[in-house]
Formats: C-alpha cells, structure tokens, sequence
C-alpha cells in the first residue's frame, strides 16, 4: 500500500476515504469474515476491482467495487462518494457478488500474486483476489478484456453485472 500512498497523498479529503476502502479490502482477513453458506469452499474472501475511467477534462477518475465472501459490497468513486453496504440490503446485488466471487475463485489461476496494490492505468482495471495465501492480481486494457481469456471476459461481465445492481439498488431506495 505504501507505493500506492505516495503517488496520491495529497488528494483531499473524499479521496481519503477512497483509499481507506481499498486498504480494508485488500487487508482483510478470510477467518474473520463470515462468508455465506454457498462461498463456504471459496478461496477468494475478498475482492477489489478497480476501474481507471480518467479523462483529460476530468483529470484522475477511479471507480472501485469492493465485495467480500459475506455479501459486503461497496462501490466507491476517487471523486467523491459511491454506494455502501449494498450486498446487506438487497438479495440481488448478494447473488451479483457470490457469482464474481466464485467465477474469481475458478478463475485465479490467470492472476499472478502481488504485493502492488497500485491503480490501474488509463482505460485499464486492476482485479484484486485476496485469499489465505495472499493477495493476486490481473489487469487488463477495460475495452479489450475479451482478447485475453474467457474466464477473464467473464469476470469483467459480472463486475459490470454487479456494478448495474448496485445501480438499480441505489436508484430504487
């Protein structure tokens, strides 16, 4: 996280707390998460799934979705702001992070293990995976995730899935 802190440590207040979301996410600890009955066999307990959507009118743009093996979901925005608790409230949105996370844990072997917790590049996404062993990672171009892997292709799709319940939830309360 160190390196992460030093490229943004002057960013204000919203971006702050920004970080302090990723930071829990990528810390968490498996035992201490009281994962749902169908994530029981689950390696990954947490996930991080960060978007670069900066532009050059907007300046540095990240959007974050943070989900654990207990349904916690949260969508997070550098700027300012986002949708917490989301997986608590709505089964929907619960059902979105079960099947990201098991398709992540079916997935992990195309994540490489990290100790680089970095955003990701312009029009690129960073996909955390935390288990007992350690955190993995893979990132790809956002636009051309089809070109690497099926597996991959599917994730970026249920993040998107996930990231649209999220929406519907937060527009319906």
């Amino acid at each position: 996280m160190k390196g992460l802190l030093e490229r943004f440590a002057k960013k204000g207040r919203a971006f702050d707390s920004y970080l302090e979301i990723r930071r829990k996410t990528l810390e968490s600890v498996g035992n201490e998460i009281n994962r749902l009955e169908e994530l029981r066999n689950c390696s990954v307990h947490a996930m991080l799934c960060d978007f670069n959507f900066s532009t050059m009118e907007e300046g540095e743009r990240f959007t974050t979705l943070s989900c654990y093996a207990d349904g916690t979901v949260d969508l997070v925005h550098s700027k300012g702001g986002g949708v917490f608790g989301a997986g608590q409230n709505s089964e929907k949105v619960k059902n979105a992070c079960v099947h990201l996370l098991k398709n992540t844990d079916e997935a992990l072997a195309h994540f490489n293990k990290t100790e680089d917790f970095f955003l990701p590049e312009l029009d690129s996404a960073r996909i955390y995976a935390v288990t007992a062993s350690g955190v993995y990672m893979i990132e790809y171009n956002i636009y051309l995730a089809w070109v690497h892997d099926e597996d991959l292709l599917r994730i970026r799709i249920l993040s998107d899935e996930l990231i649209s319940e999220i929406r519907r939830y937060n527009r319906s309360k």
